[in-house]
């Protein structure tokens, strides 16, 4: 999810920066310019998956809710009911008859 990675990115910078105070040296290798590059490819692939996956639940839910609405019995008033009992009971004396 969208929290772990963020967790995972925060994590990431504080081991960097821990590293940094510790280890200047190496870390000076960890952030150059390749490195860097590379962890903003993977920020940009994580950004753009995640928007792609979002957009397809979003997309899912709306035909979901689509498809609800088509399925839905129409609701009766209480108008048609009393309409369409009257009626029943009109073609019910006709037959007895």
């Amino acid at each position: 999810s969208v929290q772990t990675k963020v967790v995972a990115v925060a994590a990431l910078v504080a081991i960097l920066i821990a590293i940094g105070a510790f280890a200047s040296t190496f870390a000076s290798q960890l952030l150059n310019t390749p490195a860097i590059l590379g962890g903003l490819l993977v920020l940009v692939l994580w950004g753009s998956r995640e928007t792609l996956h979002g957009l397809r639940r979003l997309e899912k839910r709306r035909a979901s809710i689509v498809a609800q609405s088509d399925a839905a019995p129409p609701i009766a008033t209480p108008t048609t009911e009393t309409q369409t009992t009257a009626t029943d009971e009109v073609q019910g004396d006709n037959e007895n008859a």
